[in-house]
């Protein structure tokens, strides 16, 4: 769930304020259906500069602090879910409020690094190896890294979860657009100039990414008991019989007079039972 920023700021991208609450909402219902939250990861476009110089913050410290407003502001907004969830339910408790709770109290991992803690992951697609590429270089090695991937290769894009599966549909739509426009250098047929091409894929990139964990698949109960209707035990033992004299007789002279009572079985069968 991708939340978009102003350029060098943390605070919601112009234009996509409604957005920005929209889907702070549908985090919060998935929420209150049994998500969980992974982890939030700030992130920047690539242009400016990984540390701290004269005139710019920085980006890893700029990915930082998308990431932690990121987590201010869906705190603020799982406060006012948990507040309307208690004035609704007057002091009864709920499962979607325990998960509303839970989700408010949770520990998780809030950062402007990737896992793997490299310091290039704060700004995306703004190295080579561990180079950082300068500004003046972006579009040529944007150009050639985020190219349309050919048949059975992996879109640099999805994998960093800025297209592709797992995204808000309307999130999805928005940015494959303008992932296309940039691909193909045009907007309506009109050839972009080299400051709108940039612009065009550095809003999707200058986010923070709020990662959710489904809820768990629902136990099903699976009896593996074996129940044998009584055609099975006729198939398996034959049809019972009435038992007559001699049938009784078979059991004369023994130990006990009484070893054997209850239904013959024909010929092949199991009988009766045995006292």
């Amino acid at each position: 769930m991708p939340l978009f920023y102003k350029y060098q700021d943390i605070v919601p991208r112009e234009g996509w304020e409604d957005n920005y609450a929209k889907e702070l909402n549908v985090i919060i219902e998935r929420l209150r259906a049994g998500y969980t939250i992974d982890r939030i990861e700030g992130g920047t476009s690539p242009e400016g500069t990984l540390k701290k110089k004269p005139g710019f913050e920085g980006n890893i410290s700029l990915a930082q602090r998308r990431a932690v407003q990121a987590q201010k502001d869906l705190q603020a907004e799982l406060d006012k879910a948990i507040g309307k969830e208690e004035v609704k339910l007057r002091d009864r408790d709920s499962e979607a409020l325990r998960r509303l709770r839970d989700a408010r109290s949770a520990g998780y991992k809030v950062t402007g690094l990737a896992p793997d803690e490299d310091p290039s992951s704060a700004e995306l697609f703004g190295t080579v190896g561990k180079k950082e590429v300068p500004d003046k270089e972006l579009l040529k090695t944007l150009k050639k890294t985020l190219a349309a991937p050919k048949e059975g290769e992996e879109d640099p894009l999805a994998t960093k979860h800025v297209i592709g599966k797992g995204l808000p549909a309307d999130v999805r739509a928005e940015v494959e657009a303008e992932v296309k426009v940039f691909r193909e250098g045009k907007r309506d047929g009109k050839e972009l100039k080299e400051r709108e091409l940039l612009e065009t894929i550095y809003k999707p990139l200058r986010r923070a990414l709020i990662v959710l964990n489904p809820p768990p698949a629902p136990t099903v109960k699976i009896d593996l008991t074996p129940t044998l209707t009584q055609k099975d035990l006729e198939r398996i033992a034959g049809r019972p019989i009435d038992c007559l004299p001699e049938h009784q007789k078979l059991f004369d002279n023994t130990l006990q007079d009484s070893w054997y009572e209850g239904n013959c079985r024909p010929k092949g069968g199991v009988g009766g039972k045995v006292k």
